[in-house]
């Protein structure tokens, strides 16, 4: 009986990996999210310049970007496009949305070292990504701007981002840390309507077991605990 409950207590304190933000990445070449249903901010009727606070079908914008002109290192499907760092001499601007998210589309163009993606929920940080973490990892077809071939060195590739568990975000910062390179990026999606997470159809991430089954773990181990107890007594 001692062994049954240890082995319950054991299970009851077992906790799952907190929810998270997990990623899949487009096929080498894809300059928009294969998600259906999305809302996309494409730049494309913005004059080039710096961005002031802008009010977009997705969300709203704060100073620090710069609306550019498609180049070696940005535009998808060489159109106009969105930049923090060199281009604008600011290293960060936000997209503050109008409800809590699960999903966060973004063309990620001439990836380097002090590009950063950062998550918040009521401005308190729920998760952060950099180069290494995405794009380190992609093979030579993502090497290179896909429409004109040039900026070989750096890593071209569309982002899917979608929370696991109960996690929400209602603001992504887009921060580089120096204005010496710039942290380039086109067609920011979000859902058209609140939906349930759809699942990238590759994780780069696993989440841990969910909470419930751990829960009906315990319940097992409980059920047999019970049974034994009673047998001694009978």
């Amino acid at each position: 009986m001692k062994l049954n409950l240890a082995i319950l207590a054991a299970v009851i304190s077992i906790q799952s990996a907190p929810a998270a933000i997990i990623f899949n990445v487009e096929a080498a070449g894809v300059q928009q999210t294969s998600y259906s249903g999305v809302l996309t901010e494409t730049f494309n009727l913005l004059p080039a310049g710096s961005l002031g606070a802008y009010s977009s079908v997705i969300g709203d914008y704060s100073i620090g970007g710069q609306i550019s002109n498609p180049n070696a290192w940005g535009g998808s499907n060489q159109t106009m496009y969105l930049a923090v760092g060199a281009q604008s001499n600011t290293t960060s601007y936000t997209i503050d949305f109008k409800r809590d998210l699960s999903f966060f589309g973004v063309y990620w163009a001439a990836s380097d070292s002090q590009n950063e993606l950062r998550f918040y929920n009521n401005n308190v940080l729920v998760q952060s990504f950099n180069v290494s973490a995405i794009m380190a990892p992609l093979s030579a077809p993502y090497n290179g701007n896909p429409n004109t071939g040039q900026n070989t060195s750096e890593k071209y590739a569309y982002v899917n981002f979608t929370t696991t568990g109960a996690t929400l975000f209602d603001q992504v910062m887009f921060y580089n840390s120096r204005t010496s390179t710039g942290f380039e990026t086109d067609n920011h999606s979000i859902y058209d309507i609140p939906r349930d997470n759809p699942g990238p159809t590759s994780e780069t991430a696993t989440p841990e077991p969910a909470t419930m089954a751990l829960v009906g773990a315990a319940t097992t181990v409980l059920a047999i605990a019970r049974r034994r107890f009673r047998k001694c007594e009978s």
